[in-house]
């Protein structure tokens, strides 16, 4: 008996060309993952510190850091959605032209009320701060899912304040006060901003609705979205006119009232009105016309739901044939791990040796060639990484004829492991390996694909030995019986055996 390593060994991990002990940390469900991430850098600097001479702690994933960056980025884009909406509210609801405007210069001809945009202002971190409320009692985390969701929900939740602020003004401008003004912003645009809000609701319905792994990573677009938007609506028809009350500020009432909307941009704009519904026809085909333009340019744009990771790794699986020995695969991952390390642009190159399956070890997965450059060369460090996505299937397949090599981004979604996938059935297990390889021979002849393989692999011959028992025991001889009936038990050896190949 003796202390060593599995011969032949099951998993290997280099690191930069080195033999090293992969020690992975899995965060439990549900979870925060960048708490974690800060508990494991305070106890890998402690443990680091421990460790014998020569024997060192390396990092070659951040996941925690990966996820505070792309968080951070979606809270500052949100921060920038919410800046712009505000900004427009100011504007477009403050924006008045002065009674004496035409004797002014053009700067001055206009002037800005703040009170409006500000009760629309108001309700945006009011509606964020409980729909994150919500999203904390039904367990929705902040993730980029729910980020962009907020993003998407955030120019539609202002549009039911926006409308009952601006019955509030215009009602206040023709002579209401502010409460009258405010009951009747409610009694006519309650319900029909209901009705919207619900329908808006159930354009988002299939995405909560699907039952796949597709849909239980977007589910927090279905559910973020409807939360906020009902929370707008009940923000808009009880908060907002009692905050218009507040806020608001009533005008004079001018003895030569007008007509608000009998201005020169609502005289144009009704006069197209008119012109669209006399000539009703050309009306419809264009907006036909234009619908079908819409579809033609959908299909110039990428189809791909979920979007590759923006982080610098790529991944680099390496096939052998079925069969090949461990130390082959081995021999031949280092050689793809020191050119690896050649190219420009690579800092860190970590290999993985292991068995794709039962019978071989034939699989050498997750070569993660990593770049690294300063937070602000985010487009540098995106080109680069392109640029080595490109080079490195041609680079393996003229160096290094023997293997399949197949080179991947982190993915932002569920994994995927081929974007074309068929599946060949049937009860013969030959008859359907000739099928699967006419299947392939089809796929291989469309320019459109490339690295066109089946999970089955190549047959590999097998040697198994069936003891016939009746000659094995007619062969013994008594001499040998006997020794068998008094001596200690011990595994017999097959005197008589048969080999047969089997694929």
């Amino acid at each position: 008996m003796r202390r060593g390593y599995v011969d032949p060994p099951q998993v290997k991990v280099h690191h930069q060309g080195k033999e090293v002990i992969a020690l992975g940390v899995s965060m439990a469900k549900g979870g925060d993952i960048i708490r974690p991430g800060k508990q494991l850098k305070t106890a890998t600097g402690r443990i680091d510190d421990e460790l014998p001479a020569g024997i060192r702690l390396v990092q070659v994933q951040d996941q925690p850091k990966a996820v505070a960056s792309s968080v951070n980025e979606f809270v500052k884009v949100l921060i920038e959605a919410v800046a712009i909406v505000l900004a427009v509210s100011f504007i477009a609801l403050g924006l008045h032209k002065r009674p004496d405007a035409a004797t002014l210069p053009i700067w001055k001809r206009w002037t800005i009320d703040m009170r409006p945009g500000l009760v629309v202002g108001i309700t945006i971190p009011l509606v964020l701060a409980v729909t994150f409320l919500a999203m904390n009692y039904w367990g929705i985390g902040l993730h980029k899912i729910s980020l962009g969701s907020l993003i998407i929900a955030l120019g539609l939740l202002v549009d039911d304040a926006i409308i009952a602020v601006e019955m509030m003004v215009r009602k206040m401008e023709e002579g209401y006060d502010k409460v009258r003004a405010a009951t009747f912003a409610y009694e006519v645009t309650a319900m029909p901003m209901l009705t919207g809000t619900l329908i808006t609701a159930a354009g988002f319905l299939p995405i909560g609705m699907a039952q796949s792994t597709v849909g239980e990573y977007t589910f927090a677009i279905f559910a973020v979205t409807v939360v906020a938007l009902v929370l707008s609506w009940l923000v808009s028809v009880y908060f907002v006119p009692y905050l218009g009350t507040l806020l608001l500020k009533a005008k004079p009432v001018q003895p030569e009232h007008h007509e608000h909307f009998d201005t020169p941009f609502y005289r144009t704009f009704r006069r197209t009105v008119n012109w669209c519904v006399e000539h009703r026809w050309l009306t419809i085909g264009a907006t036909v016309l234009t619908f079908a333009l819409g579809i033609a340019g959908m299909g110039k744009v990428q189809q791909q739901f979920f979007p590759d990771s923006s982080r610098p790794e790529i991944m680099v699986d390496l096939w052998f044939p079925e069969g090949t020995s461990f130390a082959a695969n081995e021999e031949v991952a280092k050689r793809v791990e020191q050119r690896l390390m050649r190219e420009p642009g690579v800092t860190t190159v970590t290999t993985g040796s292991a068995p794709a399956s039962r019978a071989s070890t034939c699989r050498s997965t997750g070569v993660p060639a990593e770049q690294r450059f300063p937070a602000d060369r985010a487009a540098e460090r995106l080109a680069v990484r392109e640029s080595l996505r490109v080079k490195l299937p041609t680079l393996l397949a003229q160096e290094f004829p023997e293997i399949r090599g197949r080179v991947k981004l982190l993915p932002n979604g569920p994994p995927v492991p081929y974007p074309v996938q068929f599946r060949v059935v049937g009860p013969e297990p030959q008859a359907l390996r000739l099928r699967a390889d006419e299947v392939k021979a089809v796929m291989r002849a469309s320019p459109n694909t490339r690295g066109t393989n089946d999970n089955w692999n190549e047959a590999v011959k097998v040697l198994r030995l069936e003891v016939d028992r009746p000659r094995r025991g007619r062969s013994a001889s008594p001499a040998s019986r006997s020794r068998r009936r008094a001596g200690p038990s011990r595994p017999a050896t097959a005197s008589a055996s048969t080999a047969r190949a089997t694929s």
